[in-house]
């Protein structure tokens, strides 16, 4: 078995961060291989924004409350009741991923 399929067999979902950042070669290596990900026609309609300011993490935690707040899903509605409700879990940095308006594929 070759190491990308290894890798790929071995991923695991991560919902627990402890405060420390990830260093800016790893982040690098993160954010060079999302550019680089495979995409229709080749082309690569989205932006890849590195966040490291908790603080404004918090603002877009806040916002994403509000939206689930007023959704016409209970659950979703449910979720926004948590007062320690935060979508980034606790996470010091986060990559935001946004599609190019009006790019087919950028979904």
């Amino acid at each position: 078995m070759n190491d990308v399929i290894r890798t790929i067999l071995a991923r695991q979902s991560v919902r627990a961060y402890t405060g420390q950042q990830v260093s800016d070669a790893d982040l690098s290596a993160i954010v060079d291989c999302g550019l680089h990900a495979a995409t229709a026609l080749g082309k690569q309609p989205w932006h890849i924004t590195v966040v490291k300011d908790r603080s404004v993490l918090n603002e877009i935690a806040a916002a994403c409350k509000e939206i689930l707040a007023a959704s016409d899903d209970p659950k979703q509605r449910e979720m926004a009741q948590d007062p320690g409700f935060d979508n980034f879990r606790g996470a010091p940095m986060a990559l935001i991923i946004s599609g190019e308006n009006g790019e087919p594929f950028a979904e």
